[in-house]
């Protein structure tokens, strides 16, 4: 599980990557808050995801 602000969020997958990372599977569930989870809420953290992680890694 990887979590915090998306510096560190960045960060950590970086590390990844140096150490041979080539692919990701992502869920934007937290199992330990599943019953409290709404769409709404999921995309708002894929949304975050997108804008603000993935602009990192684009080549």
């Amino acid at each position: 599980m990887i979590t915090g602000s998306p510096d560190q969020v960045v960060h950590t997958l970086e590390d990844f990557r140096k150490s041979g990372l080539e692919h990701l599977a992502l869920s934007f569930r937290d199992v330990r808050l599943f019953k409290d989870e709404t769409p709404d809420l999921l995309l708002k953290q894929m949304r975050l995801f997108a804008r603000e992680i993935m602009p990192a890694f684009r080549t």
